[in-house]
């Protein structure tokens, strides 16, 4: 699941559970923000542009590498967690585990994610083989670029 899915995603509660602004609304003192105000627009807007930029940051760096967003989502989720099941990589990735399962078998068969079986309980972990290093170097890089943007202001 890209980050700006991510922000867009619907509320834990239904609008319909949602008390209407109007019941929040001080008349007795300053106002304060609602959901249609431009103040509350100057916040989400420019966090939907970051959200924005950071996905096409990343589907860029995937394109180079010839990796879809979510390969690329994988590989960086299996080096940050290692021990991730199947189950919560699929939660992180933005899919299916029978999707993520057909993506892992791509990603091994290019030889940049192997199945290793753990001795003491005989599960499967995923790690990323050393061809993904280059990858995952400009991976790091990315990150750094986007702390930095995000410390300096873009």
């Amino acid at each position: 699941m890209t980050l700006s899915a991510t922000i867009s995603q619907r509320p834990v509660k239904p609008i319909a559970e949602c008390q209407p602004a109007t019941s929040r609304l001080v008349t007795d003192g300053p106002r304060t923000a609602t959901p249609t105000d431009p103040a509350a627009d100057d916040f989400l807007l420019p966090l939907l542009d970051v959200a924005r930029h950071i996905n096409a940051y990343a589907d860029s760096l995937a394109r180079a590498h010839g990796l879809t967003q979510p390969q690329l989502v994988v590989i960086a989720r299996l080096k940050r967690k290692p021990r991730l099941s199947l189950e919560e990589l699929a939660a992180h990735a933005g899919m299916t585990p029978e999707a993520l399962a057909r993506l892992i078998d791509e990603l091994e068969a290019r030889s940049l994610v192997e199945r290793r079986c753990d001795p003491a309980d005989g599960r499967i972990w995923l790690r990323p083989t050393a061809d993904a290093a280059p990858l995952l170097h400009d991976i790091k890089l990315l990150r750094a670029n986007l702390q930095r943007l995000a410390r300096n202001g873009l």
